[in-house]
């Protein structure tokens, strides 16, 4: 992150405002005591969480995605419920 920062990173909006470089940067900013360093790892883990929660979100609102359980189902079925969806969806496009 320190070779992106030199790089111009902080004039790239989007990847400045990416996870794990926007954490890195703040954090380069501290004294980068402990403390920081803890700061950091809580603050990345945080919107990694946060990041994770909006894409599970997102996949369960797309009516293309079916969810499948896999302690539900043997392997076999769960691969041929796999393929099923795959080969519909070739051929919808």
């Amino acid at each position: 992150v320190k070779q992106l920062e030199k790089q111009g990173i902080r004039q790239n909006p989007s990847a400045s405002q990416a996870i794990g470089y926007q954490q890195a940067l703040k954090y380069l900013q501290t004294s980068q005591t402990r403390k920081d360093f803890d700061t950091f790892v809580r603050d990345f883990k945080i919107a990694s969480r946060h990041y994770a929660k909006r894409q599970f979100t997102w996949f369960r609102k797309e009516e293309i995605f079916r969810w499948l359980n896999i302690d539900a189902h043997d392997i076999e079925i769960a691969m041929d419920m796999i393929m099923q969806d795959y080969q519909s969806i070739w051929f919808f496009f």
